[in-house]
Formats: C-alpha cells, structure tokens, sequence
C-alpha cells in the first residue's frame, strides 16, 4: 500500500514539475515573438549552444527580414559615388580586395581572402587594422542622412571556426564606433578557400 502511495506522490511530482515546465516555455515563446532579434547577437548564442550542448537551433526567423534592425533604414535605389569611394579606398589598403556592385539588391559586395581579415587556425590575420579602416571608411563615406548596412558574410566549410572568426571582427567593428543595429553576420558552406564577403547596402536614416 505504501509502495502504491509513493508512486502516486512522485507522478504528481512530475506532472507538477512538467507542468511548471511547459508553462514556462510557453512564456519565453511568447516573450520572443514579441521580442526583436539581433541577428549577430543569435548567431553567437546559436554557436554557444552548438559548443556547449551539441544542440543546433535556429533563433533567426525564417520570415526575420521584417524584424531585422537594418529594416528600420529604406536601401537607396542607385548606385552612389560613395560606393565608388569606398570601393577605391579599401583596395588601397588591401590588394586581394574584389567588389562587385548589384544593382537588383542595390548591395556593394567586397570579397576578400578570410585569412586577411579574421583569425584561421589560430593564425592572427594578415591585415589585423582591416576592421578600423572598413569604419573609418564607411564613416567618412556617411551624412546626416544616409547610413551604411553591413551584413557580414564568411564562406567555408568549418562552420563553428568561421563563425566565431566573424563574430569576434563584428565586436571589433562595435568596438571603434560602427552603430550595432547596422550589422549582422552570416554563413555559407562552401569547399573552397575560406572567404570573407562585406554586403554594403547605403541606406536612408531611420527618422
């Protein structure tokens, strides 16, 4: 009788603990469709858990365009003189820079070797100021009315290295100035040569 009584007492324990479970679950769901999602900041919690928990999870929403921080800016519809500028002064401090102007997304697309701008394999980068002379240039480029979006892109096939790469040069970007709600990281699988891709969007100022 007393062994029918405990199992009793500990399933009302569980249903109890499941139930304060569930409902706290619920909460936090509700909590986040409410809440806007930085991406860089969701990339990096998406890496720890993947790290500490062998748990991949997306915190990004499929349909996120309309919560992202850059949408709070309107793209401008053309190709600027400032894309130029930026374009020749960044080839000037670096010479395996590629750009490539697109007009259907109105995006500035430079390209260059991963191993110039992050840390591969423990390997401190090639061109360790590329950080603070992407700002400074971007800033210089910017006015009182118009800003620049950076979506961060690296391209390769260790994807837990890379985007930890990626991550710690965005912090160096914050860490000189560059507004955070303008820039967000990603990743691609790719077996070539790791690649770092800057997506430059010229953006009108949130009023």
């Amino acid at each position: 009788m007393e062994y029918g009584s405990a199992q009793v007492a500990n399933k009302a324990t569980l249903n109890l603990i499941l139930g304060v479970f569930l409902k706290l679950l619920g909460f936090f769901v509700v909590m986040y469709t409410y809440t806007d999602t930085n991406p860089m900041k969701a990339r990096m919690a998406e890496e720890s858990l993947r790290q500490q928990f062998n748990i991949s999870v997306s915190l990004l929403r499929d349909e996120a365009k309309g919560d992202s921080p850059l949408n709070a800016h309107q793209a401008m519809q053309k190709e600027g003189r400032s894309y130029i500028a930026i374009r020749e002064a960044l080839k000037t401090q670096l010479d395996f820079l590629s750009s490539e102007y697109r007009a259907d997304s109105n995006m500035l697309m430079l390209s260059i070797p991963a191993e110039y701008v992050v840390s591969i394999d423990g390997q401190s980068p090639k061109s360790p100021r590329f950080a603070l002379t992407l700002v400074s240039t971007l800033l210089k480029q910017g006015n009182d009315k118009t800003d620049y979006a950076v979506e961060v892109v690296i391209k390769g096939s260790a994807e837990s290295e890379l985007t930890r790469a990626v991550s710690i040069f965005v912090q160096q970007m914050i860490a000189v100035d560059y507004p955070e709600s303008l820039l967000a990281i990603g990743y691609e699988q790719s077996d070539a040569a790791p690649v770092v891709e800057f997506h430059i969007t010229q953006m009108k100022k949130a009023e």
